[in-house]
């Protein structure tokens, strides 16, 4: 092991782990402080980190997925009232509520009237407006818009918000 004197700098090469060394050229005794080993830090560093990722990959596989949360607008009380115009022209008077059911304030997206065949494929879908933009916590909105149609085999229509 190599050590040197704190207080003149003479360097000495000794054997074994000595607990007191004296300097030959001034007469100072010291502890001398064994070189730390580096590559152990390393290793244990590294280990450390593998037991961590490994530690963090069986929460992540085990922990059960969050259910999704209902959301938070739903559409409600809702009418589809079949009118026809002067000329001819099929359509429907869409009347419903949009309403908040969290604690918090949300934007109401997009809205769709999907009118569907007799084995419920959806053959249209026509945009409605929002009734607001904002909808506050546990607040309602009414909507109501007249629309027209192009298909005649028209059986069922719901609303849903637009993807």
């Amino acid at each position: 092991m190599k050590t040197s004197c704190p207080f003149c700098k003479t360097e000495y090469s000794v054997t074994g782990v000595p607990t007191r060394v004296a300097c030959a050229a001034c007469g100072n005794e010291w502890a001398p402080v064994r070189a730390k080993n580096n590559f152990l830090l390393i290793f244990a560093s590294i280990c450390a980190l593998l037991a961590t990722l490994v530690f963090a990959i069986v929460i992540t596989i085990k922990s059960p997925r969050p259910r999704k949360s209902p959301d938070p607008l739903i559409i409600e009380s809702v009418q589809i009232i079949p009118t026809e115009s002067k000329d001819n022209a099929h359509g429907f008077m869409v009347t419903g509520t949009v309403r908040n059911i969290t604690d918090k304030i949300y934007g109401i997206p997009d809205m769709a009237l999907e009118l569907k065949n007799d084995s419920g494929d959806v053959i249209e879908t026509i945009k409605i407006m929002p009734p607001a933009p904002l909808l506050d916590a546990g607040e309602h909105a009414n909507f109501k818009q007249e629309v027209q149609i192009k298909s005649q085999s028209v059986r069922r229509a719901n609303v849903v918000f637009a993807d």
